[in-house]
């Protein structure tokens, strides 16, 4: 015997695709839930597929004799005419009679229509003083500008008010003077102007970036076979608070800028660079189940030369194993600086990447992703074997995104949301939704409020989107 919940009809309307959209959605959540039912919904499927494939088709075709009956229909036979009735001649008296009467009627509509467009006409004198009204109003209201009505004597009828003609209106309408008013002979009623109120915008939240720099959502992958390294130019001063100028400091006289140019220091070496700790990360990424993310994490010190004084850049050098990562893309960058000058400054890099062979998973000690490289600087802290300052080593552990670090996933939203509103990735799972959960799952602890910011604009989004 059959289930009950199979006799269910939702489930003929859902094989048949018969559903709304809204009630589509709740039927095959429960459908999913439930295994048995999905062989009874390939079932009616299939049923459908051979029905409309093995119909039979009735042959509507006519005889031969049935098409000849039809194209020659037998003949009928014609009505008899109805009879003409004799024509009138009119007599010579009423012709002539017909005629005159014609020809004043004619006269007298003229002359009315002369003499109303007479009565109507204002002067000049009467023109100037209707400019002068309409300047007046213009002025003294708001932008809304009436033109004057005709005048019409009392005396006179009333002439039917002309159709309205449509005119360009200017962006910001200008009264016309009196003495520069055109006269016109038959003066046409102006269209008022129409002050369209403006819809109030929609106030869309105020999306914050926290310091990191997406790329954009089409940026191409790079073939890691062709291509394995990324160089990435580092600035330390950008790991800086930045320093306010002086507004108080008074100045007695300008500066002459060849005195500046004599007293200009000679060109600086560049400064040594150091380095406090450096660590890579990689787990899986939310919307794209084929990819993976991994985040490159700097930490220098802020007083040190390179951040306070110099300005020159760093390279930075990541080397993809092509062994191992088939594409790679830059995803972002992101720079935090020190709040003050004895703690530290982060330089944060972010990369996409999908992974050649077996799953990093199979492998107990992991699977070599990547090596990072900084030449240029050396670490505070003198290396103790076997760590190798020369070169960071990027592992791939098989972690899913959910147990990553805390402010991984954080970044992790900002990446999304970035990606998103830069028309978002089609054929994955991006979207706002996704968003909170990965930023919801991240909010441990939040002493600056930033990760609770970053929900609340996320969930006014997807309000806002109706995602």
């Amino acid at each position: 015997m059959n289930d009950s919940s199979s006799e269910n009809p939702l489930i003929t309307r859902y094989a048949l695709d018969d559903l709304p959209v809204a009630e589509r959605e709740a039927v095959g959540e429960w459908i999913d839930s439930q295994p048995g039912l999905h062989d009874e919904v390939a079932e009616i499927q299939t049923l459908a597929e051979t029905l409309r494939a093995t119909a039979p088709l009735h042959d509507l075709r006519l005889t031969s004799s049935q098409r000849r009956r039809v194209l020659q229909p037998p003949a009928r036979k014609p009505l008899p005419a109805a009879p003409r009735p004799a024509a009138l001649r009119p007599s010579p008296a009423g012709s002539l009679m017909g005629s005159l009467m014609r020809i004043a009627a004619l006269i007298a509509f003229a002359f009315a229509a002369f003499w109303m467009g007479r009565e109507t006409r204002p002067s000049k004198a009467e023109a100037v003083l209707a400019n002068a009204a309409t300047a007046e109003t213009q002025t003294a209201t708001a932008p809304a500008v009436t033109a004057p009505a005709p005048l019409v004597t009392p005396d006179a009828p009333s002439a039917p008010a002309p159709e309205p003609q449509l005119a360009k209106v200017a962006p910001s309408v200008v009264a016309p003077a009196v003495e520069t008013a055109p006269l016109q002979d038959k003066p046409q009623p102006a269209p008022a102007a129409v002050v369209a109120k403006a819809s109030p915008p929609v106030a869309f939240p105020k999306i914050p970036s926290f310091g990191l720099a997406t790329t954009r959502a089409d940026a191409p992958f790079i073939n890691a076979s062709r291509s394995a390294a990324d160089l990435l130019p580092l600035h330390p001063r950008q790991l800086r608070q930045p320093v306010l100028p002086a507004t108080t400091k008074l100045e007695a006289k300008p500066v002459d800028p060849a005195l500046v140019a004599k007293t200009e220091t000679p060109a600086r070496k560049k400064p040594d660079l150091y380095l406090h700790s450096w660590s890579a990360e990689v787990a899986a990424c939310p919307w794209d189940s084929q990819l993976r993310l991994i985040r490159v994490n700097l930490q220098f010190p802020a007083d040190q030369e390179a951040v306070q004084i110099g300005d020159a850049n760093y390279p930075l050098e990541v080397t993809f194993d092509p062994n191992n990562v088939r594409q790679f893309r830059r995803l972002g960058t992101r720079n935090v600086p020190s709040p003050e000058v004895r703690s530290a400054g982060h330089q944060v890099v972010w990369y996409e990447f999908r992974p050649n062979g077996s799953p990093a998973a199979a492998h107990e000690s992991g699977k070599h992703i990547a090596t990072v490289r900084l030449p240029a600087a050396r670490f505070t802290t003198q290396a103790v074997g076997p760590f190798d300052a020369t070169r960071l080593q990027v592992l791939d552990r098989g972690q899913d995104w959910r147990q990553a670090r805390d402010d991984f996933r954080f970044e992790t939203a900002i990446l999304g949301l970035g990606l998103l509103l830069d028309g978002g990735l089609p054929g994955s799972r991006l979207d706002h939704q996704l968003l909170i959960q990965v930023a919801e799952s991240a909010q441990g602890a939040d002493p600056e409020g930033s990760r609770a910011r970053l929900v609340q604009a996320l969930r006014q989004l997807a309000q806002l989107t109706g995602r």
